[in-house]
């Protein structure tokens, strides 16, 4: 406002005390003018657009995957350098392809030497009377404070722009470096140099693992989830943990898959403290299924396929996968199958001046590029089908899995060469096969035994499971 306001001012005094004024302020008007009657802009009539390149698409989705929602999935699964690695390919297949905002192509597109002229036009008045001013230099007082401001007020216009820019840049750049240090990762957890499974060991036997007087907090909390819990499991071993929520069943998975090192205590597998393990060849060797787990932004055979990244493309494999995760009825009902992606980054779509609520063409068509696949809380199962995928690498020897009564089926159908550890507050469907159960509360195991054993006790284990009971009954 202050700098429209000057303008105007410089342009009445030059008009009242110039000769040239008539002129200098019909030369005002050339650019505004000349703006009006050829420029374009998208700001200035309804408009949808949607971002529809492949490569682009891909690039965004795996982008999204430096999302801290995704960290555990990724971690875990053990995909980091899959991801950074496709990352890098679909950079180099996008080339040169503009990948910045509808807008500013735009813009680059109308960049022609009518755009050239307009942006000329703009400054013709400040060139004009800057000439005068410097042919007679006795009618430079008022003139030199006006061109001093105008021409202030186009650095700082410069100046914005150039920041917009820069700001746009470093939040792609920090995005992109985002998914890279995925690789360089830091953890409180420490690695060591032994390999996993250690040499000699058969491959056909399961995990065993030893916890002794492991305590654990997490970061920043008063309380301990985890309060000198000590137990042992074999090779091979169906272990069942139960409790109710905040009872420390997931933060043993959290300690089994280096998510965190202990307070406290120690945990060894195959007699070596985990510790000394590669973390990457322990997380090779375990896969975990939670229902804190999520889909990836990615087509449902991808985000099935992930589970073995060797096997990511072969279809046969993922179809068996997907049978085994109880996904493949709900992916018939899918128009779009395995290519189906239930949600995408969001920044794909833009718009202006339209709404949905609207009945024109342009809403209708909004509508439908903004709706996406909903399967109301069974996307769960291709998460389950991921973890099916994964025992096919041959390198998992435990799983630490959470589900009901089916998916407790089909994982026992696939436990031979497996420690399994189920974590779940619903077991009545499971315990009875189980090898070994646990029962915790408040961070610490207070039972331990077989189903029959415990049931023999008439304690809390026994409670929980008459309760459960009833209600399957």
């Amino acid at each position: 406002m202050a700098g429209a306001a000057s303008q105007l001012v410089y342009v009445f005094h030059t008009v009242r005390s110039s000769g040239h004024g008539p002129v200098f302020a019909a030369l005002c008007f050339v650019g505004p003018i000349l703006d009006i009657v050829f420029e374009r802009s998208l700001w200035s009539e309804p408009h949808i657009i949607e971002a529809t390149d492949p490569q682009y698409l891909r690039m965004k989705s795996l982008l999204a995957l430096s999302d801290r929602k995704y960290k555990q999935d990724i971690i875990t699964g053990d995909i980091v350098q899959h991801i950074t690695k496709e990352l890098r390919r679909t950079i180099k297949l996008l080339g040169d392809t503009d990948s910045s905002s509808p807008y500013q192509q735009y813009r680059r597109l109308q960049g022609t030497p009518l755009r050239l002229a307009i942006k000329l036009a703009s400054d013709l008045p400040m060139l004009y009377y800057a000439g005068n001013a410097i042919m007679n230099p006795t009618k430079f007082s008022l003139s030199t404070v006006a061109t001093l401001q105008q021409i202030e007020s186009l650095f700082s216009w410069t100046f914005q722009d150039l920041f917009y820019h820069a700001q746009s840049f470093f939040r792609g750049a920090n995005k992109l470096q985002a998914v890279y240090d995925l690789e360089h990762v830091v953890h409180e957890t420490k690695g060591g140099d032994l390999p996993y499974p250690p040499l000699g060991r058969p491959h056909e036997q399961g995990m065993p693992l030893e916890l002794k007087d492991v305590s654990f907090s997490y970061p920043g909390a008063s309380n301990k989830a985890l309060d000198n819990v000590s137990l042992s499991i074999k090779a091979g071993q169906l272990v069942v943990i139960v409790g109710a929520n905040g009872s420390g069943k997931s933060t043993i998975v959290n300690l089994l898959t280096r998510l965190y090192d202990a307070t406290s205590g120690s945990i060894t597998i195959d007699g070596e403290d985990i510790q000394k393990y590669r973390i990457a060849d322990i997380r090779r060797a375990t896969a975990a299924l939670t229902q804190d787990h999520h889909l990836f932004p990615l087509s449902l055979s991808e985000n099935i396929g992930l589970g073995n990244t060797a096997h990511v493309s072969d279809m046969d494999m993922i179809r068996a996968a997907a049978k085994q995760g109880g996904a493949d009825g709900l992916l018939t009902r899918l128009a779009d199958g395995f290519d189906t992606v239930l949600e995408r980054p969001s920044g794909l779509q833009w718009g202006n001046d339209v709404q949905n609520c609207e009945t024109t063409l342009l809403a209708e068509e909004l509508e439908k590029m903004k709706k996406e696949t909903d399967i109301s809380g069974e996307s769960f199962t291709f998460v389950v089908s991921r973890t099916f995928m994964r025992f096919t690498s041959g390198a998992v020897k435990l799983s630490h899995p959470e589900g009901e009564s089916q998916l407790f089926k089909n994982l026992r159908q696939v436990r031979e060469g497996k420690t399994m550890i189920f974590v779940t507050h619903r077991f009545a469907h499971l315990t009875k096969h189980a090898d070994l159960i646990l029962c915790m509360k408040e961070g610490s195991i207070i039972e331990s035994g077989t189903h029959q054993e415990l049931m023999n006790i008439d304690g809390e284990y026994c409670k929980m499971f008459n309760i459960q009971a009833d209600d399957f009954d």
